[in-house]
């Protein structure tokens, strides 16, 4: 399973735009408003690709100050200045 989670301080509205080139484009914000969640959760099988990218576009105004990455093999990867995080997938893992 691959998790990605948008945790602003303070909570806010403000829509963020997130690319992949294997998961594709989706949208996370960081409020109490259901119509956009500040969660996107993906079911990995076996089959899929080892090495997964998702990208956050940096918004006007904001600064994106950490990406954390759960990985016991520590293969992955981010860069926090790209707004980037490359997720080395192993068979039976989980990533955030």
């Amino acid at each position: 399973m691959i998790r990605v989670v948008k945790d602003t301080q303070p909570d806010d509205p403000q829509d963020f735009q997130f690319s992949s080139p294997q998961l594709g484009d989706f949208v996370l914000d960081d409020d109490s408003d259901t119509t956009c969640p500040n969660s996107r959760i993906y079911v990995i099988i076996d089959s899929d690709p080892d090495l997964y990218t998702v990208t956050e576009q940096l918004m006007a105004g904001w600064k994106l100050t950490d990406i954390a990455i759960e990985d016991p093999d520590g293969g992955s990867s981010f860069d926090v200045n790209a707004g980037t995080a490359t997720l080395d997938w192993d068979l039976g893992s989980s990533s955030r």
